[in-house]
């Protein structure tokens, strides 16, 4: 059979085409959302900090490799964080100016730096623009065209900023070449680059400039005054160098954030306090301690300083500059303002701490100054925690705690159980007598730390242990034990009937059911499991005790005898 030319060509293009069709179906076309792309970095700083991590798969590589192109693509149109300053902003390639004459002429022209950093101004010629400010460029256009117009008005103003590569290198998460404005500042190539690595040095950051010149960025230190000399605008062909964190500093107490922090070159006592969010309003400002660790002293040098002097007048004789491993310690003043707080917490109209004065205020008049209670607060299982209460070491418990169970005699074992079930800091205080029947003689002082929590009335009562349907019963007043166990299904076969008890939602009391005046909601209802008994022991026990009390009776019987 003969096939034409043109059929022939179809049979050549089908399989191509039907392989193409297949591959597409079989590996379709990865995209990168903006969420997607940070959990990846994400996940990549997280797998970093894990010594025995897993190394992407070249998925996730891809993926991540495309969400900073996205980032990178999107900052070639970065908004403007403000106008550009003609004496800051630094002419260069690529920039479009725009020039209008009028007068003798009237025209506009459009003026693009060349890579030479010049403009060719038509009737004029070629005029030198590169490397210097805006505001001294626009002088030498205007000057050169004046020479050619003597009587016309010139104007010149930037149209269009430059864009050009940047190199990123160092403890970044995507160390490369990246493309930027002539707006764009340090952090937001680090932030193209996916961001810093753990252990980044985040205050000295260094930007080499095409002319062997350099400046350092201190970003941390601008997230947190927000000064713009700390984070430079970027120039062509700056190589953005991020080195790792060696050397750190710490300051603790009267300060705003704790905590240890890089050092940079030249930092000083006032530049720690800054970076620390400044001192509280009760620093003891007279003497504070800086602690220093000198190499090869085991023995810490400690230096007092006046923060008057080192931080609001930043003398240099008192403003220390700082070496690695320095500690500042910043102490408050005693008894500054001393705190008389309580917190109301729960079902209460207006929740939150309140004031109050030492040895005055009454339990019911915060309640009062908190507008009164919810109507599903449940009164018989509020509490007033006192946080600061005075505890003296019980030595006995502690002993105890030490032991097995098992080797506890029946006394020590319920000396232990009772220690165990107390509520610590929990002040007795009887809520329903208080506002229910105004009985002020259950009402209480409060102290400085104290917590009123006052817990949502549970509706239900908790069934637990050997029973088929353990869980929560809805609450009928005036049952008693036995209905809230049918109707948990009854007993299990190895329910210890003999041993049910009621654990008291209010107080964690263990009650025989006859012992319990009246099931509240809250309660528990607790069944336990038989305990496993060896019966052929206990036969043989039985037997051999059995076969004892025989002997000694046939003993006495033949002694009488």
């Amino acid at each position: 059979m003969t096939v034409s030319r043109p059929f022939r060509f179809l049979w050549l293009i089908c399989p191509i085409l039907a392989f193409i069709f297949v591959a597409r179906m079989t590996f379709p076309k990865v995209t990168v959302s903006r969420v997607d792309s940070q959990r990846l970095v994400y996940e990549r700083e997280r797998a970093l900090l894990n010594p025995h991590r897993v190394m992407m798969s070249k998925a996730d590589s891809l993926r991540l490799r495309r969400a900073a192109e996205m980032r990178r693509d999107a900052g070639r149109e970065q908004a403007l964080e403000r106008n550009i300053v003609p004496e800051e902003y630094v002419v260069g390639p690529g920039d479009e100016l725009i020039l209008s004459v009028w007068g003798e002429i009237s025209e506009s022209y459009l003026l693009a730096v060349t890579p030479e950093g010049r403009v060719l101004v038509p009737h004029v010629g070629e005029i030198p623009v590169g490397q210097v400010t805006l505001a001294q460029a626009k002088k030498r256009i205007v000057k050169e065209v004046g020479k050619r117009y003597k009587k016309a008005t010139t104007s010149v103003s930037l149209s269009k900023v430059r864009n050009f590569r940047v190199f990123v290198v160092g403890a970044v998460n995507l160390p490369g070449t990246y493309t930027a404005t002539a707006v764009d500042r340090v952090s937001m190539i680090i932030d193209q680059a996916g961001g810093f690595s753990p252990g980044a040095s985040k205050r000295n950051v260094q930007v080499r400039r095409r002319d062997s010149s350099a400046a350092i960025a201190d970003l941390y230190r601008f997230s947190v005054t927000g000064d713009l000399e700390d984070n430079p605008y970027l120039l062509d062909g700056d190589v953005v160098a991020v080195p790792l964190c060696l050397d750190s500093v710490g300051v603790f107490g009267a300060v705003g954030v704790e905590g240890y922090y890089e050092l940079k070159r030249g930092d000083r006592i006032s530049d720690l306090v800054e970076l620390a969010r400044g001192l509280v309003s009760d620093v003891y400002m007279e003497k504070a301690e800086l602690v220093r660790f000198r190499e090869n002293q085991e023995t810490p040098e400690r230096l007092f300083v006046d923060l008057t002097k080192a931080v609001v007048e930043k003398d240099h004789e008192h403003n220390f500059a700082l070496q690695s491993d320095d500690v500042l310690l910043v102490r408050h003043i005693p008894t500054w303002h001393p705190e008389h707080l309580v917190e109301v917490r729960g079902e209460i109209f207006f929740p939150g701490h309140y004031s109050i004065e030492k040895d005055k205020t009454y339990l019911s008049e915060v309640i009062e100054r908190a507008r009164g209670f919810k109507p599903d607060a449940s009164l018989s299982e509020a509490k007033l925690i006192r946080t600061l209460y005075d505890q003296t070491l019980d030595l006995e418990f502690e002993r105890l705690k030490e032991m097995s169970v098992a080797d506890m005699n029946e006394e020590e074992y319920a000396y232990f159980k009772a220690k165990s079930n107390q509520l610590h800091g929990v002040i007795l205080v009887d809520f329903q007598k208080l506002f229910l029947m105004d009985d002020k003689s259950k009402d209480v002082l409060l102290k400085h730390g104290d917590i009123i929590d006052i817990p949502t009335v549970r509706r239900t009562v908790n069934v637990s242990g050997q029973v088929k349907e353990p869980g929560a019963i809805q609450y009928k007043p005036g049952k008693k034990t036995d209905y809230y166990i049918d109707r948990a299904g009854g007993y299990n076969w190895n329910a210890r009937k003999s041993k049910v008890r009621v654990i008291k939602g209010s107080t964690g009391q263990w009650l025989k059911p006859s012992k319990v005046k009246r099931i509240e909601p809250g309660d528990t209802v607790w069944v336990p499991e038989k305990p496993e008994r060896n019966y052929w022991e206990l036969f043989k026990d039985f037997v051999s005790t059995t076969a004892q009390v025989a002997t000694v009776i046939l003993v006495i019987d033949q002694l009488r005898k």
